[in-house]
């Protein structure tokens, strides 16, 4: 019985081991991915994961630099705010606000020029991988022909980029304590830096034309990310901000009185990404002096997911609103729920100068 006995110790002290040594292993194993997986987050929302919008039109200065200062009023405030994957994981949140204005003061023969400001801001995913952007955009508009019915547009934008991530919110092998994840225990892992800067600059061109049957066709590309930036949280500087190129384009086509479709296309591609918008909205105009407009839109981003959108004209406010449902092999686990998306912009005219005549005084008779 003894040596019956020692023998069991033996093998249960056996086994105890060979476990100790399988979660050695496992620990060392889940360090090396969690590393990879930090990575591959990182340099994926770097290369692939630019800020963009479903109302892509509604958010002028970030679809093409050339569109600051392109519409019909004196100063445009515009405003959009996207909430994304809540169902799956961290909602990624992206807010944009931006101010342009058409400065016509200067004398310049059949010729104006736009000057705006865009800032950004972003949050993505477990690591709150947080973008922030300052931007100051420029562009010259050229009347070409008598009746001002072709502009062309150059413009460009030069700013202020910065990125964080919290390692804090990662999980680590060397934090399993062996029956359970311990967040009190060091991860052991080191990190150079959680928080990035540099600077960047687009260029684009935009065209805008008005047939004689009132079809109002406009097209631009912009290029973004020139000076392809250097980004690493790891001090590696061939890790680059690649190029990319956005190309959009719509046409407004009246088919009874006022009411028109605007069938619409935009291409985004980055590096190996791309993206591809098509679609279009209904336009209905309203008798009602305030209410002036009604919109209902349906896009597709090919592979990914279908968007629906509604808005409308009050006063001198557009107001936007749009769902993202997914129908990509992410519908598994979204359940096709992709994100809702609100845009809000506000122009404003000055009121034109009223003449008033000059005053004479007129002599005194005696």
């Amino acid at each position: 019985m003894r040596i019956k006995e020692d023998l069991n110790r033996e093998q249960l002290t056996d086994v105890k081991s060979n476990i100790s040594g399988l979660m050695s292993h496992i620990s060392y194993l889940i360090s090396h991915i969690s590393i990879i997986l930090i990575l591959f987050f990182v340099v994926s929302t770097i290369t692939a994961q630019d800020i963009h919008f479903s109302q892509f039109e509604q958010s002028p200065l970030n679809l093409n630099p050339a569109q600051t200062g392109l519409f019909d009023g004196d100063y445009r405030f515009a405003g959009n705010h996207r909430n994304q994957w809540s169902s799956i994981t961290v909602p990624y949140v992206t807010f944009s606000a931006s101010a342009d204005a058409r400065i016509t003061q200067f004398k310049m023969k059949k010729a104006f020029v736009g000057v705006g400001l865009l800032f950004n801001t972003d949050k993505a995913g477990d690591g709150n991988f947080g973008t922030n952007q300052i931007m100051l955009s420029l562009a010259y508009h050229r009347i070409i022909n008598k009746d001002s019915t072709l502009i062309i547009s150059l413009g460009g934008n030069f700013g202020y980029n910065q990125n964080s991530v919290d390692y804090n919110n990662f999980y680590f092998g060397n934090q399993y304590n062996g029956y359970q994840f311990d967040s009190n225990l060091s991860n052991d892992e080191y990190f150079s830096q959680d928080n990035l800067h540099y600077f960047d600059f687009s260029l684009g061109i935009n065209t805008m034309y008005e047939f004689k049957n009132n079809y109002k066709l406009n097209f631009g590309i912009a290029f973004v990310h020139l000076n392809s930036p250097k980004k690493s949280f790891y001090d590696n500087d061939d890790s680059e901000l690649p190029n990319k190129y956005n190309f959009h384009s719509s046409i407004d086509i009246p088919i009874k009185e006022k009411h028109s479709i605007v069938p619409s296309i935009v291409y985004y591609r980055q590096g190996t990404f791309n993206e591809l918008y098509l679609g279009g909205k209904f336009r209905y105009a309203l008798k009602d002096v305030n209410f002036r407009n009604i919109y209902a839109g349906v896009w597709t981003r090919t592979g990914d997911a279908a968007i629906f959108m509604l808005g409308m004209d009050y006063k001198s406010w557009n107001l936007g609103i749009s769902y993202d449902v997914n129908y990509s092999k992410l519908k598994t686990v979204s359940n096709g729920q992709g994100g809702y998306e609100i845009s809000l912009i506000y122009i404003f005219s000055r009121p034109d100068d009223i003449y008033v005549p000059k005053k004479y005084q007129c002599p005194g008779f005696m």
